[in-house]
């Protein structure tokens, strides 16, 4: 009587995890997915944490924004000989209606904020920097500062202000900048 036909064993290591069975390579097909859906998971995780990624009701995401109802400038610096124009123009400067304001941010959101001055009197002034009254903060200015200003050049800024996390808030925003002293 003859035996059947019966394949060799496989002694060879290499060959053997290429003819494995098909249940070996669904478990090797489910372990990637594990890997792969937990790697996405760490991601989101990452995003919620840096603020990048909100999920609805979360707290950087309330419903209720932060309303922004005026922006007024208190440019603190030196006067011209003679004259009671300031070295950069006028010491206060507030944005209103027709700059847009009120305006609505969400709570904890970045938002720009820009102001273009002039260097009158010889040769030119430094401007050292720039201050949010709480509950807002400059977290940004560009260009960076310190920056010395030329005479009869033009600056434009753009700065930074990070909003309160408080839901509901309406607060103007009062901002100085700074061209007399260094501040240490």
């Amino acid at each position: 009587m003859k035996r059947p036909h019966r394949p060799p064993k496989l002694h060879h290591p290499e060959l053997r995890g290429f003819l494995a069975p098909q249940r070996s390579l669904r478990a090797r097909l489910l372990n990637y997915g594990v890997i792969v859906a937990a790697i996405v998971v760490a991601s989101i995780l990452v995003l919620v944490g840096l603020g990048v990624l909100r999920f609805p009701g979360s707290g950087g995401g309330s419903s209720e924004p932060v309303t922004v109802l005026f922006v007024h400038w208190t440019i603190l610096q030196g006067m011209l000989n003679n004259s009671t124009q300031g070295w950069f123009g006028p010491s206060q400067i507030n944005y209103t209606g027709p700059e847009g304001y009120p305006t609505n941010v969400s709570t904890g959101e970045r938002f720009v904020v820009p102001l273009v001055i002039a260097s009158f009197g010889m040769p030119g002034h430094w401007v050292y920097s720039v201050s949010a009254q709480l509950p807002f903060q400059v977290v940004g200015a560009s260009p960076g500062l310190p920056i010395f200003v030329n005479t009869t050049d033009d600056a434009a800024f753009l700065f930074t202000v990070q909003a309160p996390f408080t839901p509901g808030l309406s607060a103007g925003l009062n901002m100085t900048l700074n061209g007399i002293l260094p501040l240490s």
